[in-house]
């Protein structure tokens, strides 16, 4: 029942936005030709919505059992959070993710994702293109492209002085973090916008918030100037603030 009242609410969504997650959905292509299609699709209410009942609906109990799956076929090589980049098929179906950052278990997670039930996506055809992050140890979802992220600065959100990162999850904090900690990384960011490598350059942190904190930038996403594209990687400065409550990213 559930099921045929989503399908019903995304029925009424207008013909205009319908017809631009149609265009955005479509499967194929490059990673950064995905990427630019997911920031388009990011910009849209559908988006939030699908946001919202995507983080709510999605079978974190299914998912968890992947990753205790793949925890004892890969031993030492799980993480605290993971992100998924790729299209939603319009069953519910998450259509070949890529893996960010790639290593054994977040490869084992992405090929063994067709057997989860996702929400359905809105639009038509060839479904939706996403990206999320999802908790390494609990299967929920923590963040999709599009959200609005409140650790980041609001310069951002200026024209003039926005950084084109399509994509920005925050490392999870500690709960019991002893004292605030600061730590600042350098993010070498390949030609088609995903984190090839994160060096630590100065950390007042301990090794647990060092560690999130890398795994939380390795899978950053950069958008780029629309139209352009670089010839080589580029180096990109990041810091994360772990105060008493809340992480705060400095770009």
């Amino acid at each position: 029942m559930k099921r045929l009242v989503y399908q019903a609410a995304w029925a009424v969504c207008t013909l205009v936005l319908c017809a631009g997650a149609v265009a955005a959905g479509s499967p194929g292509g490059s990673f950064d030709a995905l990427a630019a299609r997911i920031h388009k699709a990011s910009s849209t209410n559908q988006q939030s919505m699908y946001s919202r009942v995507l983080r709510k609906s999605v079978n974190a109990a299914a998912v968890r059992n992947l990753e205790q799956t793949c925890t004892q076929q890969h031993p030492g090589a799980d993480v605290q959070t993971f992100t998924l980049v790729g299209v939603m098929r319009q069953d519910g179906v998450f259509m070949a993710p890529i893996p960010l950052p790639k290593n054994d278990f977040t490869s084992c997670m992405a090929d063994q994702m067709a057997s989860v039930n996702f929400p359905l996506p809105p639009g038509k055809q060839h479904g939706w293109p996403v990206a999320m992050q999802i908790d390494g140890k609990t299967g929920k979802v923590l963040y999709m492209a599009g959200d609005i992220q409140p650790a980041l600065p609001q310069y951002r959100q200026a024209a003039s002085t926005a950084t084109p990162w399509l994509y920005t999850p925050v490392p999870v904090r500690p709960t019991h973090l002893g004292k605030p900690c600061a730590i600042s990384v350098w993010l070498s960011v390949g030609v088609e916008g995903r984190v090839e490598e994160v060096d630590v350059a100065d950390s007042s942190c301990p090794s647990a918030v060092r560690k999130a904190a890398v795994a939380a930038a390795s899978q950053w996403l950069y958008l780029g100037t629309p139209g352009t594209r670089r010839d080589d990687s580029m180096d990109v400065r990041l810091s994360f603030d772990f105060g008493r409550s809340r992480v705060q990213v400095k770009l």
